[in-house]
């Protein structure tokens, strides 16, 4: 049932209102009446009504007094002005303050039930769209994480390129990159076809598990630093520190990727890690796992197990 507060200072037009409403099969009931504005506030903070019904002249505060500030602090309930005046300044200004109806005195059944009827419908409406909202905005909670996974694997991988985006994106996940320098290095299991080969599904999701574990702890003893896995046998990290020198953002990667091999190893899990050079655009990390990603094909040259800069290897290519 919807509730009703009337707000009128004539009883007997309080009671003519409770009469309507007692003789018709409206979902709505009236729980509570006042004679003027001021205990009508009173009321509401105690207990709020989905709707109100509001005569305009009455003493110590006006029903269009009441509305405005009924609009300010609950602006979810809906205002019913009702009258004996016909002033074309009431009607406007029960326009201008966003009232859902405004009924002449006295009252005709048929119309108050009628428009009560639509008022009710009105909120049903509302009330379905918050639900529907309110069970998307819950799917999205839910989504989230898959949807933060995918916007970190599509950045590494190319698909976002304009900064703009990037950056709204990364405030909207709240994810702790910041913003001046960054470098990838991406984490490659070494001859993975062979490793896993011989694995069932089970066995590879675990497998996996393991790397991404390792990983994750790692990534936390850094700030400014998200990883993901780009694919099977691959995981994108990106560091990411304050405009400066490059040497301090070079040497946490170096640290990091010792880290992930070391302990990877322990499990007797062989990886190698590409590094980039060190990029001053967020637009351009997808050219930064590039590089990474081309400095691990030396590892056959350079041997696996070890980290592998991208500009070393220019140094050796030439």
């Amino acid at each position: 049932m919807f509730k009703l507060l009337i707000v009128d200072d004539f009883f007997v037009e309080r009671e003519n209102v409770k009469d309507i409403l007692r003789e018709s099969d409206l979902e709505i009931e009236v729980i509570g009446e006042c004679s003027n504005g001021i205990d009508a506030l009173d009321f509401m903070e105690k207990q709020l009504p989905d709707f109100m019904l509001v005569d305009v002249e009455m003493p110590f505060m006006n029903g269009l007094e009441l509305a405005e500030k009924v609009r300010e602090k609950y602006p979810q309930i809906k205002v019913i002005f009702f009258s004996f005046y016909d002033k074309f300044e009431y009607a406007q200004k029960a326009i201008d303050l966003e009232a859902h109806a405004y009924i002449l005195k006295p009252i005709v059944k048929e119309e108050m039930i009628d428009l009560l009827q639509k008022i009710i419908n009105e909120k049903k409406a509302e009330l379905k769209k918050q639900e529907e909202d309110r069970q998307l905005k819950e799917l999205l909670e839910k989504s989230k994480p898959l949807l933060i996974d995918k916007f970190k694997r599509d950045l590494f991988l190319g698909i976002y390129k304009d900064e703009e985006e990037i950056l709204e994106r990364i405030s909207y996940f709240n994810l702790p990159v910041g913003k001046g320098m960054y470098l990838v290095c991406v984490v490659e299991i070494d001859d993975y076809s062979t490793t896993v080969g011989l694995m069932n599904f089970e066995q590879r999701d675990f497998f996996s598990i393991q790397v991404s574990k390792i990983i994750d702890e790692e990534i936390l003893k850094l700030e400014n630093c998200v990883w993901v896995k780009t694919d099977d046998s691959h995981w994108g990290i990106l560091l990411s520190s304050d405009p400066g020198s490059s040497d301090h953002i070079q040497e946490a990667a170096y640290d990091l990727a010792g880290e992930c091999i070391s302990r990877l190893s322990e499990r007797n899990i062989s990886v190698s890690v590409g590094t980039s050079s060190v990029f001053n655009s967020i637009a351009g990390i997808y050219k930064a796992y590039e590089q990474a990603t081309c400095a691990l094909q030396y590892k056959f040259n350079l041997g696996k197990g070890q980290i592998i800069n991208f500009e070393d290897i220019q140094d050796y290519s030439n």
